[in-house]
């Protein structure tokens, strides 16, 4: 389960039109497999509540109001909480183990109490920067989120000792951070996106914040193509889900143009989950992943 922090496509954004696709290989792989579109709820924020859904298969509408963050004030106040991972716990070689559901996250642990949530998930571990161990592979090249491409390394690698060592299937939740805001000029010259465009009506900042944000999503798109043919060459069957955790304010159209904020978040494509070109929340994937995979 990829949890992509922020990805979407910027073409569909009112006014914005890049001349160039970020995101090709998603786009083709969306024409060859099961695909769709997801309605991120979460505008600006709200990570962990739409984690909580996609774990839960809850959603966050049967709360009341005062329920402004699951994961610290539901789950941490549980002894265990159900979440779609403990499928495969049930059967883990014969018998309930929590060595077959792991999770990486490049970024810090205590935020949202994940450290403490995960364990009541029933995750063996949760591999974080601030964990221990670490995350094996979060490499940020000096400055930054860290990108794709460290992320992706800590589930391959994961995988391959998986299956080298003959043990029985697991679970794998991988939240990224790469296009996280905020959204500096972190590539300079390398960035093609700040003049192959032809936008209309769209402040020269912005633009560039919202270049920027396309060009980190254009490095998601290749990471993520990467990512899969790496998979392809490991002899075992692996289903991978790719799904968006939020929708970023700083690239999505002014207030002014809103009647509310969920009339105007971006949907974005969700691979691996229906044959139709249907449109899901957070927490819809648990039925339909069972479905697809005959589980």
């Amino acid at each position: 389960m990829v949890l992509s922090e922020s990805f979407s496509d910027p073409n569909r954004v009112p006014n914005i039109h890049f001349n160039i696709d970020p995101m090709p290989n998603i786009r083709s792989l969306k024409d060859t497999t099961t695909s769709g579109l997801m309605l991120s709820p979460g505008y600006g924020g709200g990570t962990a509540n739409i984690e909580f859904q996609q774990m839960t298969g809850l959603n966050m509408a049967n709360f009341s109001d005062t329920m402004l963050s699951p994961y610290q004030q539901l789950v941490a106040n549980r002894s265990k909480f159900y979440s779609f991972n403990q499928i495969w716990n049930a059967d883990c070689g014969g018998t309930y183990s929590t060595d077959c559901s792991v999770g990486f996250h490049p970024y810090y642990q205590y935020m949202y109490l994940r450290g403490t949530n995960y364990k009541k998930f029933g995750f063996s571990h949760l591999y974080t920067l601030d964990s221990k161990p670490k995350i094996p592979h979060s490499d940020n090249g000096g400055g930054g989120n860290v990108p794709d491409t460290e992320a992706y390394k800590n589930v391959v690698e994961s995988i391959q000792k998986n299956t080298k060592e003959n043990k029985p299937s697991q679970y794998i939740q991988l939240i990224t951070m790469q296009n996280h805001a905020p959204y500096f000029d972190i590539y300079g010259d390398a960035n093609e996106f700040k003049t192959a465009h032809d936008s209309s009506n769209v402040p020269d900042d912005e633009m560039n914040t919202i270049a920027t944000y396309a060009k980190g999503a254009q490095r998601t798109d290749q990471a993520t193509a990467d990512f899969l043919n790496q998979l392809d060459a490991i002899d075992k069957p692996i289903t991978v889900v790719f799904m968006v955790i939020t929708c970023q304010a700083s690239i999505a159209p002014p207030i002014k143009t809103r009647k509310t904020p969920s009339s105007s978040t971006r949907q974005t494509i969700s691979s691996g989950l229906t044959k139709h070109q249907v449109r899901i929340t957070p927490s819809c994937p648990t039925p339909r992943i069972r479905h697809q995979t005959i589980s």
